[in-house]
């Protein structure tokens, strides 16, 4: 609307959730004194003192969620390793370019699992379609 029509808006809400979903940006005030002025994702994941952390709520963070996509928040720089590599080679990929995770590919190179530098740890590398003989 504002983009149509070429003002600034500003809306008067005392409902959290329909803020964060209109807002660029959320005034929060108290006995007429501002408290913080911020954009909704911030406000959400930096709250400037315990009276603004208690106004947003304990569940701020899946708040936080509602203004994420999945384009934002999925990571495209992950590493690729095979799965016939070593745990051992993989991780040292894994160190080297920083990466917490790498996909593990079939020969085709068709992704079967993902290998976790946390879960690794030395154990052997399995796709969950492998089965115990």
């Amino acid at each position: 609307m504002q983009k149509t029509i070429r003002k600034t808006i500003i809306f008067v809400s005392h409902d959290l959730d329909e803020a964060v979903k209109m807002a660029d940006k959320i005034a929060i005030f108290r006995g007429g004194k501002l408290e913080q002025y911020a954009a909704p994702d911030d406000l959400l994941a930096r709250p400037a003192n315990s009276f603004i952390e208690d106004f947003l709520g304990s569940d701020r963070a899946l708040k936080r969620l509602r203004l994420i996509s999945v384009r934002n928040a999925m990571q495209t720089d992950f590493i690729t390793v095979q799965s016939s590599d070593s745990v051992e080679s993989a991780l040292e990929r894994m160190r080297s370019s920083g990466s917490a995770a790498a996909f593990v590919l079939d020969a085709e190179g068709v992704p079967q699992s993902l290998l976790s530098a946390q879960l690794a740890g030395g154990a052997p590398v399995r796709s969950p379609t492998t089965r115990n003989p």
